[in-house]
């Protein structure tokens, strides 16, 4: 796997910085020594380097296009698991650059090996320091099958900018584990901007062309996500797919606005996930829940810039399951294209999204602050079949703030699958400009009306 021009820079850079350094050092002792300084039988003050002429050890491409590094030197031997009790498994110890000199991927992935083959508690450990990985897949179950090892992550971790080192479609994958959890402050920096943002199709609204996501976490237990942090994914940042019981807290993820298709959060075919106390600002949705999911909550979420907090979009395939028990609370959107939005492709199979409330929501600048679009079409020609994602019992309370356009309910039902026990409860938006009015449009539904409206309802 090839160094981007960017990366190289770096490297090259941190490089000079050593040789300086070491040279400063050389001098140093080269004084001592002059002028009396003790020089012991058998020392070196060479400072030797046996990476070659431009320091630099270069990563290999493997045959299934991801990366592999070299195995430490000789005389450093991988260390040995303990047989039983706890244990730290320090991807430096198997052989990983903090320093980006060289691809780390096949060091993370024996430290894994070694953790996940032990059978008492382990901890996957990366320290501080920046290391370039390739695709990681962390695999279980693991021999502890009641507690998969701990994944502490607090360095950086820096993807390939090339697609061409990716096979798949995840940067980093966890699967099949139960009780792990990933913490410890670092970040995933997915290098999008790199090539990835240009290459894509996503700015159409059109079948996006198969990105890497940056975390994927499949068929997980009664996990955790802590204290995480993403940024510039080529794709979605993290994705929770077929789990059951994850709580997701903590995690900040960034890209800039205009970043194609990099959702902060996605949900899909999961139940109990609880995400709280993240602040996500990207190019697409702050969290975005899709399809198959029951028991979703998201509270304490602040969002922007982005697309806002979304379920769906829905219906665009045909064997699509249904949403039910979402729950959005205390959260805060600023300068998003959307606030809270359930979206429905045109033609959609037959489909249920019900039990959602959205509540004690604060809106700063939002262009829609609360949507329902079920003609949701970007990019496509849809036909005019109408969707048939049957919406009900929907709640929307204590919504308040300011929206960026005078839309600022809009609810856009389908005329196949009219919304249905839709309640808008004490609603007080007002627009930028507080001289002129807000406005609603409703269209094939009815809503239950309580408390303030503003602006009115269905007016």
């Amino acid at each position: 796997m090839g160094l981007s021009k960017e990366l190289k820079a770096i490297c090259l850079i941190f490089l000079l910085i050593s040789a300086v350094a070491e040279a400063a050092d050389k001098g140093k002792k080269a004084k001592k020594s002059s002028t009396g300084g003790s020089h012991k039988p058998g020392s070196s003050n060479d400072g030797g380097n046996d990476k070659g002429q431009d320091g630099q050890e270069k990563a290999s491409v493997g045959s299934d296009g991801g990366t592999e590094s070299k195995n430490p030197a000789p005389g450093t031997p991988v260390p040995a698991s303990p047989k039983s009790g706890n244990g730290i498994f320090d991807v430096t110890k198997y052989g990983a650059d903090p320093g980006c000199s060289k691809d780390s991927t096949k060091a993370f992935t024996d430290a894994w090996t070694a953790a996940c083959s032990f059978p008492g508690t382990a901890t996957w450990l990366v320290p501080t320091g920046t290391f370039l990985v390739g695709e990681l897949k962390f695999n279980g179950p693991c021999a502890n099958k009641a507690q998969s090892p701990a994944a502490e992550i607090r360095g950086t971790l820096r993807a390939p900018g090339s697609l061409s080192s990716f096979t798949s479609d995840a940067w980093v994958l966890f699967r099949n584990l139960d009780g792990l959890t990933i913490s410890g402050g670092g970040m995933l920096d997915g290098q999008g901007a790199a090539e990835a943002w240009q290459k894509t199709t996503c700015h159409s609204g059109g079948k996006c062309k198969f990105m890497p996501v940056s975390m994927r976490f499949i068929g997980n237990n009664n996990g955790k996500i802590q204290n995480i942090n993403f940024q510039n994914g080529k794709a979605f940042h993290l994705v929770i797919n077929n789990c059951v019981g994850v709580d997701v807290s903590g995690v900040h993820a960034t890209a800039p606005e205009d970043s194609p298709n990099t959702d902060g959060i996605h949900i899909s075919g999961s139940t109990h996930v609880h995400v709280t106390n993240c602040k996500i600002g990207v190019g697409d949705d702050c969290v975005s829940i899709g399809d198959g999911n029951t028991d979703i909550s998201i509270e304490g979420v602040t969002c922007g810039p982005g697309h806002g907090i979304s379920v769906g979009s829905l219906g665009k395939y045909a064997r699509e399951t249904g949403v039910t028990g979402v729950h959005v609370k205390n959260c805060t959107l600023t300068g998003t294209t959307n606030g809270v939005r359930i979206k429905t492709w045109n033609g959609s199979p037959t489909l249920k999204a019900s039990n959602f409330t959205f509540e004690d929501i604060t809106m700063n600048k939002v262009s829609f602050p609360i949507i329902i679009d079920q003609n949701y079409c970007p990019g496509h020609n849809c036909g005019s079949k109408p969707s048939a994602v049957q919406i009900s019992d929907i709640i929307y309370q204590n919504i308040k703030g300011t929206s960026f356009t005078k839309l600022a309910v809009n609810l856009i039902c389908s005329s196949g699958a009219p919304c249905q026990r839709v309640q808008l409860n004490n609603i007080d938006l007002t627009y930028q400009d507080a001289s002129q009015k807000v406005a609603s449009m409703c269209q094939n539904v009815k809503p239950t009306l309580s408390g303030v409206q503003n602006p009115p309802a269905c007016a």
